[in-house]
């Protein structure tokens, strides 16, 4: 990647499926080729390991759009965010439906704004191969979150207070169509529980604008739906009825609609089911109010220090730039126990409780752009000083400067703890072969 870019990708746009599965591969900061497990290598240590989330809180992360083109958004003219109208949008773009744009007298393909409610384009939008769940935990106001009501979906699930949609009534929405010279004008008649089916017609394997595509309303007057053999929410998989379908749509518009929430679903459901480790949680922005100290973790996901760290995690907004550098160095010096990062305190084991065995990770949730200066560590994957690098015969590095990829390596090779015994037993089968005490990176 180069440092010169003042907004630099670091992965695809994929981030509904990536979230899915929350953890993906290391940023160049493990040891040996092999294979990655399919579950957290941390959870199966017997000392408990240090887990520090770090959560992407920037302002992109409240779009509702997720498109592999366009720095993920959709430009017809100028810059679209949502799929979905809502008050809390932080935004004012959402995309206009076809059927508002031929009313004005725009001609098709309309920039294919149908691709806004297609999955294949919009990684975020519903799937309805996918059974959408609640998050796990509470709200603020201590209520378990359960299937968002369709009537009256939330807005904002952690804070219901923000309002709902009904998804099976019709709305209308302000917008612009800066394409094409349509102007600002409201969106009238918009039925929320929609979404496009997508037929390649050129057979290019691109969601084209001027592709097939037929539009799909959950209305109570079409009695079933085709979803996917593995919905596990209709009785008669693939074949759903109006009431499974409506339902599933319901909860993807509170829970997963936005960047954020999928972030949170991600990470909520890693937090709440493990146990036998100790997690904190930071954002980008150092938000004091968010952050949340390393600690043991019990395991009710409504009690004790779990909770708190998924209240924590609910509570966020989105806002600002995307300083992730930085971000994932004070990871590194948090888990040094060095004095000027996170907390001022150190999160690490004493040797006479198994410090000295102890791992640390840090898991990174972003929607792949960076912002903002760094210098701090120069090409610490590529400068030759371990066995790791590139130019060592490592399998690691590249000729580019303070990336993402050298600070992980940074915290990687080096000791973060040299005062410690370097008796880590990396799981076998892994490709994390570093004994000292170390950082490794997931985003």
């Amino acid at each position: 990647m180069s440092t010169n870019m003042k907004q630099t990708p670091i992965k695809t746009a994929g981030i509904a499926a990536v979230m899915s599965y929350v953890l993906l591969s290391p940023l160049a900061a493990q040891a040996a080729p092999g294979t990655l497990s399919d579950s957290p290598l941390f959870l199966s240590n017997s000392v408990e390991p240090n887990i520090l989330f770090m959560i992407d809180d920037s302002g992109s992360m409240d779009w509702g759009l997720m498109t592999v083109e366009n720095s993920g958004v959709m430009r017809l003219g100028c810059d679209y965010y949502y799929a979905q109208p809502a008050p809390d949008n932080d935004y004012f773009w959402t995309v206009a439906t076809e059927q508002s744009l031929q009313s004005r007298g725009i001609a098709a393909p309309y920039g294919g704004v149908w691709r806004a409610w297609n999955s294949d384009y919009n990684r975020l939008y519903y799937d309805p191969s996918i059974t959408y769940t609640p998050w796990p935990g509470e709200d603020i106001n201590g209520n378990l979150y359960t299937d968002a009501n369709p009537a009256a979906a939330p807005y904002n699930p952690y804070t219901p207070t923000v309002g709902s949609q009904n998804m099976t009534a019709t709305t209308s929405y302000s917008t612009d169509y800066c394409a094409g010279g349509g102007g600002s004008f409201t969106v009238n008649n918009f039925y929320p529980a929609r979404y496009n089916v997508w037929n390649d017609t050129d057979a290019d394997g691109n969601v084209d604008a001027s592709d097939a595509h037929v539009l799909v309303e959950i209305r109570s007057s079409t009695p079933l739906y085709t979803g996917d053999i593995n919905r596990r929410d209709c009785a008669a998989a693939p074949v759903c009825t109006y009431a499974e379908e409506i339902q599933n749509f319901a909860n993807w518009f509170s829970y997963y609609r936005k960047r954020e929430y999928v972030a949170k679903a991600g990470y909520g459901q890693v937090m709440a089911g493990a146990s036998n480790s100790r997690m904190g949680l930071v954002t980008l922005h150092n938000n004091a109010s968010v952050n949340t100290a390393m600690s043991s973790m019990n395991d009710d996901p409504r009690a004790g220090a779990k909770r708190s760290l998924l209240q924590s995690l609910y509570k966020f907004q989105a806002s600002g730039g995307t300083p992730l550098r930085s971000a994932v160095d004070d990871a590194g010096k948090y888990l040094s126990c060095k004095s000027n990062s996170y907390f001022g305190s150190c999160p690490a084991l004493p040797a006479t409780s198994g410090g000295e065995c102890q791992q640390n990770f840090t898991l990174l949730m972003t929607d792949g752009y960076y912002n903002g200066s760094f210098g701090g560590v120069g090409n610490a994957d590529g400068n030759n000083d371990t066995v790791w690098d590139s130019d060592s015969a490592g399998p690691y590095g590249d000729s580019n400067s303070n990336t993402l990829a050298d600070i992980a390596m940074e915290y990687y090779e080096n000791d973060i703890r040299p005062g410690v015994a370097n008796s880590l037993n990396p799981p076998p089968g892994g490709i994390d072969e570093n004994k000292a005490q170390h950082m490794v990176t997931y985003s």
